[in-house]
């Protein structure tokens, strides 16, 4: 398992330990003979046929069936290695076995019993504990919990203090530590786990001062240093099985190999008991051979990979199949760059898995200053290209343009030799370049673009002969990824009427594999792919000469198209008829049935759960891609990993799929450009707002004192959100306190070390130091997930030892409606408050939002509150996007707890700007992207007479540093604005300073007149980064043409707070800000536009 989770060797490793019946023997080979059953220990025995040394072969005890003797070998050999050889355990001694339940802890039993040792157990669940009590007969009083510290304890109590004379330990973290003080004096600890090795754990050294031993078994290296050693200990396991002091563990859970995904999904699970074999079949034909390649890398993680285009659906497809196969570090070559949602969510998508690195450069490749720049930018040496580019301008030849004939050509040809001539002298593994089926039998009205792909044909034979790698992939019709799929499905039902032949994403992967292997002159060089049938009809689909001996493979349609159920088919076909269906809950109910019978497939589960059931699967990390591919061929639609992963469980995941499809088809019904999202209004919002303002009521805190975290015996902070901008300059400031002595950050991350990357690309990002990241300890874990995705242990560990909280994790998506930020800012805020009571009551310090305050607020004009809950004003509702209704119902959970006795604090940032003296900020947030696009177009709307409620991020962080230190401040809100209301600017003197930095003075015009500016001029990626800014603008909502009142935030707690403080009051003027921000806005817009 550890290899399968990437902790240590490789996949080609996996299978240790196995069993089969000799073929062939070498001869010098004496000990075994052909026909013998033997046991194995070697490497890569997940395989049908193996050469192994003979050496590691030992034969079967008679009596002893091929999976006892896979699954016992092992198991035995390390326990009676541990605790005879090493422990030299003795008749009266007593052991601590953890993890008593699985396969060594099993045989441990048994060794310690024929020795006639005192045995303690650990296991983690109650069935568990049932297992040791009913079928291995050890006493209820002897088994202890393997998930918490609590069995020191225990261990003492039972022994009178002593503790035990040999600990077989295979925990890591706290509860190493705890076994190491369970060993008695003159004992050992024999340890066999990998993780704290891995990660360089340190031992307490003062218990070794009586006489105690630590010792480290790794039966693997013992086998291929010391075989000889290691046959003896097979050997005493045959003999003490002949005499029956010994008997094979159970129970031992058998998998064919055609069901290997189960196999570890049950492992992974963490449930099971004993061994998990998996059987070879009889005859290995029948084994599946679909991914005959997953488990060989094909990209070098040491090399860079240039994309040309790569952000569009096969971009997207090809690049996220190139990091499961060993890629890390991508230069994408795009004419758009990353503005646009979608290339944004993807490049996050992407370096989401950590060890991935993406550079977006914008430009044209047929430029070949462009092709320069990113070049340049590869932070490895560049290993291979994919030529990706496309323009399409279809016009009947006759009527064609010069300007439509050249802009089809100059990405394909101009680009391609711009990219040759570049890297001629690069030693390359690949240079695939990318064309159509077009370039072959050509396409009505695409004369230009059949010319451009036969280029790309030719191109591949010059370079062949010049020696240099390349080849070329032919694409057909792809169905469920790339331009036909995503913006031309009328194309592809004139495709399936003609009985053309749809391809699927699996087959360009296949393709693209092949075709990155045959990179000198082999028939594989050029794949031409789709130009099959689904019929058996004889003739070709382009019937002329060219064609006269061209045959048609005959291809079924169940295998270009993946069968789905007759009810969701159905189903489908009736939305796209109705988009009101998805309106009814029965809509719901089928879709979360399909998709969790898929996930229950994949998980092992039985095959007759309810409705309820698999809607309550959760969703793992493992299953993303598979559920992603499984929407886009079922349902056509496209859903992100993040979302898949955001979504927790099925029912989540196929809300997420119903609001995809109700964009889908509802947008293309009322007409609305796709670039704009659907309104965040959603028919069951407001009830579900309503009811989950609610929750809270119902916790009582721990009693006891609160812990004084900023005394000397304090001082560990749990915090989340140290990834986000907030959070990156928030954890510099508590850093620098001298009392703070850790600070513990929960990173959505699979392991310590890529989490502790992410918190230093993000400094580095914002040009923050690195020194002091020595205090911080990254945890892998999700605020939305039980133990905020912690292990139990790890989850009561931080719970007990932690002395303060500060929750900054929250999603933000001005688009999406309330059930998408529920997940995260609604059950993660319960999860964090579960922490905060759990162990000892903690201080919670919570960031909020001004928005929580309401909408009402904002247009009466009042002076809004700090110590008063906002009332979810129903006249009002649909004025609210998603993310605001999130943070006013979590405000409203907050104050639930605080009436019941929760010492939190609750802090409410304006509208949080760069840092006032670097003027370094966040460029994806709102305010920027509003500025940035007037300079660009100099112009700006027409503002409204509201106030203009910036802060500093180094103001917002200072102050909420400082009042956190009070325990007099719990129980409070703070509006963390300008202190002084009277100094806040209006949008209109926002605008007026913006347009006097710039050379040219700005012009203001009406909000109408903006919003087309915006779109003819305004960069298109930029323009889809921000659909919130035209849906407000063209509707009128909220932001803007709202001229009723001038909100003011009241600052008497925040004043009275930093009353001590007034460096942290004393705020760089508005006007002066917005100088020092003009040069990074400016800096974008020249970027993007090329002038200001």
């Amino acid at each position: 398992m550890m290899i399968t989770m990437g902790f240590l060797g490789d996949t080609v490793q996996l299978g240790f330990e196995g069993s089969g019946i000799v073929r062939r023997v070498g001869c010098s080979v004496e000990h075994v003979r052909v026909g013998d059953k033997v046991a194995v220990l070697y490497d890569g025995l997940f395989s049908t046929r193996i050469v192994v040394p003979a050496r590691l072969c030992h034969t079967v005890p008679e009596g002893m069936s091929l999976e006892d003797a896979a699954g016992n070998s092992v198991v035995f050999a390390t326990a009676i290695y541990c605790l005879i050889t090493v422990g030299n355990l003795q008749k009266d001694q007593s052991v601590l076995i953890h993890s008593a339940c699985g396969g060594v802890g099993l045989a441990a039993i048994q060794v310690c019993r024929m020795i006639g040792a005192k045995m303690y157990t650990t296991v983690g669940t109650s069935e568990k504990v049932r297992h040791l009590t009913d079928v291995m007969k050890i006493p209820a009083e002897r088994i202890f919990d393997s998930r918490s510290t609590s069995f020191l304890q225990g261990i003492l109590t039972e022994t009178n203090g002593r503790g035990v004379d040999l600990v077989l330990n295979s925990l890591s973290g706290e509860l190493l530590h705890a076994s190491w003080k369970c060993v008695a004096r003159f004992g050992k600890m024999v340890e066999i786990g990998k993780r704290d090795f891995l990660g360089h754990g340190k031992l307490d050294m003062d218990v070794f001062l009586n006489h105690r031993s630590f010792c480290s078994v790794d039966l693997r290296m013992l086998a291929f240093a010391s075989p000889i050693v290691l046959r003896g200990l097979v050997n005493q396991f045959g003999e003490y099985f002949k005499q029956g002091k010994l008997t094979p563990i159970r129970p031992v859970t058998v998998f064919d190999a055609c069901d290997i995904v189960k196999a570890f999904r049950h492992m992974q699970s963490g449930q099971h008991m004993g061994k998990i074999v998996v059987r070879m079949p009889d005859d290995p034909e029948s084994l599946p051979i679909t991914k005959i390649h997953d488990t060989t890398p094909v990209f070098r993680s040491d090399a860079s990979y240039l994309l040309i285009g790569g952000l569009g659906g096969l971009g997207r497809a090809i690049s996220t199949w190139m990091v499961e196969k060993g890629a890390r570090h991508f230069i994408f070559l795009s004419r758009s760059g990353a503005e646009s949602p979608h290339a944004q969510a993807f490049i996050d998508d992407l370096e989401s898995h950590n060890i991935v690195s993406a550079t977006v450069v914008t430009g044209d490749v047929a430029n070949n200053g462009d092709v320069q720049r990113a070049l340049s930018a590869a932070k490895y040496p560049i290993s291979g290209v994919l030529q990706m580019s496309m323009v399409l301008k279809d016009q009947v030849f006759t009527k064609m343009t010069f300007e439509e004939w050249t802009a089809a050509l100059m990405p394909k040809v101009q680009g391609t030799w711009n990219l040759h001539y570049e890297l001629q002298s690069t030693p390359l593994d690949f240079f695939v370049l990318f064309s159509s089926i077009t370039g072959i039998m050509g396409f009505g009205s695409q004369a230009n673009y059949a010319a451009a792909n036969t280029f790309l044909d030719s191109f591949v034979k010059y370079r062949h002969s010049k020696q240099l790698p390349a080849s070329v992939l032919d694409i057909g019709f792809m169905g469920d990824i790339g331009y036909a799929a995503e913006q031309s499905p009328q194309t592809l039902k004139v495709v399936t009427t003609m009985h053309g032949q749809i391809l699927e994403e699996k087959h360009l992967l296949q393709a693209l594999e092949i075709s990155i292997l045959s990179q000198f002159p082999h028939p594989s060089s050029q794949i031409i792919m789709g130009m099959g049938t689904v019929d058996s009809v004889t003739d070709p689909l382009v019937p002329e000469g060219r064609f006269s001996r061209w045959r048609n493979a005959t291809v079924s349609v169940k295998a270009t198209t993946v069968p789905r159920s007759h009810e969701l088919r159905s189903l489908l076909d009736e939305i796209q008829l109705n988009p009101k269906l998805l309106d009814e809950q029965s809509t719901l109910d089928k879709i979360t049935v399909e998709l969790g019978k898929v996930v229950a497939a994949h998980l092992a589960f039985e095959e007759d759960m309810s409705k309820e059931e698999l809607a309550n699967i959760a969703i793992d990390s493992l299953m993303g891609i598979e559920i992603r591919s499984w929407f886009r061929r079922n349902a056509a639609i496209d859903i992100s990993l993040v979302e898949i992963s955001n979504a927790g469980t099925v029912g989540g995941l196929a809300a997420v799929a119903i609001k995809t499809l109700r964009k889908k088809h509802l947008d293309a019904e009322d007409g609305l450009s796709l670039d704009v999202l659907p309104s965040s209004a959603e028919p069951d919002d407001l009830a579900n707002c309503l009811e989950d303002m609610k929750l809270g009521s119902d916790l009582r805190p721990l009693p006891g004192p609160i812990p004084d975290w900023c005394s000397e015996s304090e001082g560990r902070i749990f915090m989340t959100g140290a990834t986000g901008f907030l959070g990156a300059f928030f954890l510099m400031d508590l850093l620098a306190l001298p009392h703070v002595h850790s600070v513990t950050c929960l990173v959505r991350t699979t392991d310590p070390e890529s989490g502790k990357r992410r918190i230093e690309k993000t400094l580095a990002r914002y040009r923050l130091p690195l020194d002091g990241l020595g205090k911080v300890t990254v945890v892998p874990g999700n605020i939305s997930y039980p133990n905020l995705g912690m292990s139990k242990e790890d989850f009561d560990h931080h719970a007990q030892t932690t002395s303060v909280v500060f929750h900054l994790a929250a999603y933000v998506n001005y688009t999406l409606p309330y059930s998408a930020h529920r997940e995260v800012n609604i059950t993660g805020l319960l999860n964090v408050l579960e922490f905060v009571n759990a162990g000892r009551l903690k201080a919670l310090n919570y960031w909020s939002s001004i928005s929580a305050c309401g909408t009402s607020a904002h247009f009466s004009g009042v002076t809004i509150p700090e110590n008063e809950r906002a009332v979810l004003d129903r006249k009002f509702f649909e004025l609210h996007v998603g993310y605001t209704r999130s943070k006013l119902v979590a405000e409203s959970i907050m104050w639930n707890a605080i009436a019941n006795g929760f010492p939190i604090s609750i802090y409410r940032p304006g509208i949080v700007t760069g840092h006032s003296g670097t003027g370094v900020d966040k460029p994806e947030d709102l305010l920027s992207r509003l500025m940035t696009n007037c300079i660009q177009l100099g112009a700006f709307p027409t503002p409204p007479e509201q106030r203009n409620h910036i802060v500093p991020v180094d103001y917002v962080c200072a102050a909420i540093v400082h009042i956190s230190q009070s325990p007099a401040n719990h129980g409070q809100a703070f509006n963390v604005v300008l202190p002084d209301q009277a100094e806040t600017l209006t949008m209109a003197h926002t605008f007026e300073i913006l347009s006097a930095c710039c050379s040219t003075p700005l012009r203001a015009v009406s909000s109408a007149e903006w919003l087309q500016l915006f779109r003819e001029r305004g960069k298109q990626g930029m323009k889809a980064a921000t659909p919130m800014l035209q849906e407000r603008l063209a509707d009128s909502l909220i932001w803007w043409d709202t001229t009723v009142g001038m909100a003011t935030y009241e600052t008497a707690n925040l004043r009275r707070a930093l009353v001590d403080s007034p460096g942290i009051l004393n705020v760089k003027p508005m006007s002066k800000l917005l100088r020092t921000y003009f040069g990074h806005w400016e800096g974008i817009a020249v970027d993007t536009n090329g002038t200001v």
